[in-house]
């Protein structure tokens, strides 16, 4: 109903404004086009519906593969900083025995690890260093 009152909506407007050369009403013709149809309803469409399918898999399927590798990342980033952290904990350790050992061998009442000024008369870090690289075979 809709589109026949359009229809003869378009034809008065026509007639009356836009082709006053017609001479009558019978020969003025009008045609309608369902754009909606064409879009739908084409081989070309249906081609055009087929490409934009298989890019859309392609893009889910990148998308699913960056999620991937993102989270691989991230397990390896939470390995990596796990094998850092025991790491740095194994040495704390042995540069704790190493210190306990020059302080008793010394006579150090204390050793402080944290301050803001020390001279070079009181700090003993190159002296755990070396001791803690005698430990440690030399590359080759």
């Amino acid at each position: 109903m809709k589109k026949s009152v359009l229809a003869a909506l378009a034809a008065v407007v026509l007639s009356t404004s836009v082709l006053p050369s017609v001479a009558s009403a019978d020969d003025l013709r009008i045609a309608v086009v369902s754009m909606e149809r064409i879009l739908r309803d084409t081989k070309s469409a249906a081609i055009a519906s087929e490409r934009l399918n298989e890019e859309a898999k392609r893009r889910r399927d990148l998308a699913e593969m960056e999620r991937d590798v993102t989270r691989r990342s991230r397990e390896a980033r939470d390995e990596f900083n796990q094998r850092r952290l025991e790491e740095v904990q194994l040495l704390q350790n042995r540069a704790g025995h190493v210190i306990q050992d020059i302080a008793k061998q010394e006579h150090y009442d204390l050793v402080l690890f944290e301050y803001f000024y020390a001279s070079n008369r009181v700090d003993i870090t190159q002296r755990v260093i070396d001791e803690l690289d005698k430990e440690v075979p030399a590359k080759k």
